[in-house]
Order: structure tokens, then sequence, then C-alpha cells
């Protein structure tokens, strides 16, 4: 089976990097297979979460394909823990830069 491994954090007091989970799960692997953004504003209640995650208090995500000649290479994703924060289209827009 396929992991995708987290490789880089800003901010937060979790430390996030080098955690692993099966791929299938979680939005990097939606990321993946639709090729587009993805844009959740009450992860909470989203089915697909991953569990390596789970002792995060995510309220609001957002994540962009990396993409190279229509290939996924990666996906850029930030998370918003605040309640009451959501991701707009310009959030969206800005990590498509």
């Amino acid at each position: 089976m396929k992991t995708i491994c987290c490789q880089c954090q800003n901010g937060g007091l979790t430390h996030l990097v080098g955690r692993r989970f099966e791929a299938g799960t979680g939005i990097s692997d939606h990321i993946f297979e639709a090729k587009r953004p993805i844009r959740l504003q009450n992860y909470q209640t989203w089915q697909n979460q991953a569990s390596v995650f789970n002792d995060m208090k995510i309220v609001a995500i957002v994540g962009v394909p990396l993409l190279y000649d229509d290939t996924v290479l990666g996906a850029l994703i930030a998370c918003e823990l605040k309640p009451g924060r959501t991701f707009s289209d310009r959030d969206e827009a800005m990590l498509k830069c």
C-alpha cells in the first residue's frame, strides 16, 4: 500500500513533519485523484479524515495539487484550527500561485 508523508510545516504547536498515512485517506488523496483543489469549511464532519491527524482539531482545510505536465507531484494544504475561520476563493487562489 502506498503511503503519504507530511514533508513540511509552518506554524502550529503540533509537530506534523514525518507523519505517514495510507493513500486512500485524507484530503491529499482526493487532491491526487481529482487533480484539482478541494476546500472543506467543516473538516470535522468530513468522513474521509486521515486518522493520523485525529489529535488536531482542524476546523477548515484547503488544498491544491502541485502539477507538472498534468501529473500530481504533491499537494499544498493549509489548515485552520480556530473555530469560525473558513477559507475563501481568494485563499485557494493564493495557494495555486
